[in-house]
């Protein structure tokens, strides 16, 4: 029985950065499901090429998370149903959904 692999990607994939591959074991065991819900900072040049790359639709979000950071910003909230099919492995539901003012990327997604 092959050991099932995870592999951990850098957020830019259109820069060509590798993946990492994690094998587990067959003698490892876990959560059967689990969640993950974050922030991604985007580098200037990788926010203006998915900004400019894909058809944004403005969504009305309030994220489970804030951050600390976050004082006294506005938010501009959009999604793209490609871009989210994009950077999520297709065995992951949820979304992803960018700030178009700030550079900034929101996610939930569970395995």
């Amino acid at each position: 029985m092959l050991a099932p692999r995870i592999w951990l990607c850098s957020f830019y994939p259109i820069l060509g950065s590798p993946c990492l591959l994690f094998s587990l074991t067959a003698n490892s065991f876990g959560p059967s499901s689990y969640w993950m819900k974050g922030f991604v900072y985007l580098e200037p040049g990788v926010a203006e090429k998915f900004k400019d790359s894909y058809a944004w639709r403005d969504v009305t979000l309030n994220p489970s998370m804030q951050l600390d950071t976050d004082e006294g910003k506005e938010h501009s909230w959009a999604f793209n149903e490609e871009f989210n099919e994009y950077v999520k492995s297709s065995d992951y539901i949820g979304k992803f959904y960018f700030d178009v003012r700030n550079e900034l990327v929101y996610f939930e997604v569970e395995k």
